[in-house]
This record gives structure tokens, sequence and C-alpha cells, in this order.
């Protein structure tokens, strides 16, 4: 849908097109966050990332801030930005076996949540 909006025509055309990109952007980028935990959470020999605490408690954070920032996107209204490294401790954050996995969930948040505040201007 996203090739279309370039040969629409009325007001605020312009405005309509980088929307268009924005949302195109997020998908993508929400798509890297997705698959950074299926990847993760799918390799039988990671079984250990399914049930550590710490993990489980980040998740549950990060279902909880994109149930947040869905809605926000869809009633177009602002929501406030929240940093997940606080709710990790730093031991898995500097983990060999979890820190990649940790800092890549965060850094998808953190650009899912950037892109998604500059929608709410657009809009």
């Amino acid at each position: 849908m996203s090739e279309v909006v370039e040969y629409e025509f009325g007001d605020n055309r312009e405005q309509h097109i980088r929307s268009s990109e924005l949302i195109l952007q997020i998908s993508i980028t929400a798509a890297a966050l997705i698959w950074n935990q299926v990847a993760v959470l799918h390799d039988e020999q990671g079984i250990d990332f399914l049930v550590e605490p710490g993990l489980v408690e980040m998740r549950r954070r990060l279902a909880d801030r994109l149930t947040l920032l869905a809605e926000a996107v869809v009633r177009k209204t602002s929501w406030s930005e929240e940093d997940l490294r606080p709710f990790v401790s730093w031991h898995l954050l500097g983990s060999e076996h979890y820190g990649e996995y940790v800092r890549n969930t965060i850094a998808r948040y953190e650009d899912l949540q950037t892109q998604a505040s500059q929608l709410d201007g657009e809009i």
C-alpha cells in the first residue's frame, strides 16, 4: 500500500507520503524485533532463554509496552517512552550467553519507539 500513496492526490499529499514511508520503516523494525525473539526462543539449544527469570520479566515488560505503543498509534495519542534497561539486570546485559539477545531486543524496541514517536507528529 505504501507504493500507491505517491499516486494519490489531495490535501497533505507530502505528509501522507512521509507517513507511509514511516509506517513501512516501523513495520520492518517490528519484524526485526519479532524475528529476534523467534530466532532465539525457538532454538532448542537455547532453552534456558525461555526460563531465565530476568529474560521472562524483560519480555513481559516488552509485551506491555508494545501493547501501549500500538494502542497509542491506533488512537493517535501520545505515550511515554520507556527504557527497558533498568528492568534488565546488569549480569544479563553483560553476559556472554544472554547479552547479545538482550541488547538486540532493547535496541529494536528503542528504534520502534523512536519511529512511532515520529509518526505521532505526522498523523
